[in-house]
């Protein structure tokens, strides 16, 4: 190698940067600490499948029938997707649920083993879409019991029959939103609930919901505090809620009441008779912010070069 200078150039092997070492040497991500419930659908796709699905973590058992139910939850593919304003995209695997007028339970154990013990705080995500009607509901549940024994329903994101962010019934048609609930959905929740519906439809594309839950969080040390974000920056957690509930009828008395899911999409009634049809994807439960939110960040292109570079230490070194 041929040098103008009086100083020598401690000669580098050259390398060959392809495509994939290039992705590779740019990703940056989160990591989680403490995820006591992660569900990614990763299940072999085809019609009614999701009964007896027993994947996923902190789980007690597969899938189960609601009552006497002959048509049960699909897998499809692919896997849904979020990516934030910030360019971080949301760690994902699998396939989806897709819940076609059906319902299914499912127990879990992560909540009874990991959220003892004094917890206060839990975090839920998942990414979701009504992708078939409007009027009926569309929710993803959280009930007590198991099994045979499933109790009540504890609180819900989604939405309840026939009403949109305002609370009042509407006509077919109408434009409905993400909301959380408690002690039931729609008609049959808490109806002292303030404005429990966000500004984001479950109609117009698959949206990012995480949900934070503090135990007797409110102002009189009483009230469970429930607070909604939709398609939040992932990498913090918000500073304002699209909605948040402090419930004056305290439904948890410890996180491990919560026992089982219930991804729903009701069937049609003489007000809705098309029913509903619903997509759920990635529920995740964890003990903060970044558990449930995982991503990974990808770079300009143009600084794509000099960030693969760096973080191989290719830096040339000289030497007089």
């Amino acid at each position: 190698m041929k040098n103008n200078s009086d100083e020598s150039v401690t000669p580098f092997p050259v390398m060959k940067f392809t495509p994939l070492l290039l992705s590779l040497a740019v990703l940056t991500s989160s990591a989680p600490a403490a995820l006591l419930v992660y569900e990614g659908f990763d299940y072999t796709i085809g019609e009614d499948t999701l009964l007896a699905a027993n994947g996923g973590t902190g789980f007690g058992g597969a899938y189960t029938a609601n009552g006497t139910a002959t048509t049960h939850g699909d897998i499809t593919a692919p896997t849904m997707s979020y990516t934030d304003s910030g360019g971080r995209a949301l760690t994902t695997s699998g396939n989806q649920a897709l819940m076609d007028m059906t319902i299914n339970f499912r127990s879990m154990t992560g909540l009874n083993a990991g959220a003892t013990g004094g917890l206060t705080t839990l975090y839920f995500s998942l990414l979701g879409q009504q992708t078939v009607g409007t009027g009926r509901a569309t929710n993803f549940a959280f009930f007590g019991g198991t099994g045979s024994l499933v109790t009540g329903e504890i609180f819900s994101l989604g939405h309840g029959t026939g009403f949109n962010k305002d609370g009042a019934n509407q006509p077919i048609g109408a434009d409905y939103q993400w909301g959380v609930f408690t002690n039931g959905n729609g008609a049959n929740g808490d109806t002292t609930d303030p404005t429990p519906y966000s500004n984001v439809s479950m109609l117009s594309a698959p949206a990012f919901a995480v949900l934070r839950v503090d135990l007797n969080g409110g102002t009189n040390g009483l009230d469970d505090r429930f607070r909604l974000y939709m398609n939040p920056s992932l990498d913090a957690e918000p500073g304002v809620a699209d909605v948040e509930i402090l419930n004056g009828r305290n439904v948890l008395n410890a996180f491990s009441d919560i026992q089982s899911i219930r991804p729903f999409a009701a069937t049609g009634n003489a007000a809705y008779p098309a029913g509903s049809e619903s997509a759920y994807d990635e529920l995740r439960i964890g003990t903060t912010w970044a558990d449930v939110t995982p991503f990974t960040v990808v770079p300009e292109p143009g600084s794509t070069g000099l960030a693969t570079l760096a973080a191989l230490g290719l830096l040339r070194r000289r030497r007089r």
